[in-house]
């Protein structure tokens, strides 16, 4: 016998609050990740950089 899955149907102000969160994860990432560019050295930099440059 097969299981049917029921749908999830989620609330407005739920779906809002889903998107809420994404998005505060989202921000939150790009913190951290902020913060560890800001002790890059120079040439960390310039390794990216030409790694950027080369793939474009």
């Amino acid at each position: 016998m097969a299981k049917t899955q029921q749908k999830e149907t989620l609330t407005e102000d739920e779906k809002k609050k889903q998107i809420y969160d994404m998005v505060d994860n989202l921000v939150k990432k790009s913190h951290v990740a902020l913060d560890q560019m800001a002790n890059f050295t120079q040439e960390q930099v310039d390794k990216i950089r030409v790694v950027l440059v080369k793939s474009f």
